[in-house]
């Protein structure tokens, strides 16, 4: 169950930033692309503009139909896409090192395989909670 597009993601927390961040992607340009591999870049932005909405959509491409406007469910595997550019939200292992230490890069693009199914990197889920047997470093 997902709704067919979300508002603005509001991403950030009142202790880091006292006004809401949005997560915001547009179309590759010379000066705005993703770091390492050039594909469409993910940014927070204070600004919430069409460039800054989204979609949730069940991981199963024959059931998003069926279940487009119903709630998500927590920590359901969901495919989520920018709605301005028609792509996925999606995360490769590609580390990039900064103040806090690696993270992965994130960024917009498809990935299918030849049957044109979603690939890991396109699949996130809304976590509630830390996972059982889950101890922070």
């Amino acid at each position: 169950p997902y709704p067919l597009c979300a508002l603005a993601v509001s991403a950030s927390h009142p202790n880091f930033h006292e006004s809401p961040l949005f997560l915001h992607s547009e179309v590759v340009s010379t000066t705005s692309y993703s770091k390492i591999t050039h594909k469409q870049e993910v940014s927070l932005s204070q600004k919430p503009t069409y460039s800054s909405v989204w979609k949730v959509q069940h991981i199963d491409p024959t059931a998003r139909f069926e279940f487009e406007g119903h709630p998500v469910p927590a920590n359901a595997s969901v495919i989520i896409t920018h709605c301005s550019t028609n792509k996925h939200l999606a995360s490769d292992k590609n580390c990039i090192r900064n103040d806090f230490g690696p993270e992965f890069e994130v960024c917009t693009h498809i990935f299918q395989d030849i049957h044109r199914v979603e690939q890991p990197q396109n699949v996130w889920a809304f976590v509630t909670g830390a996972p059982e047997g889950y101890a922070p470093e």
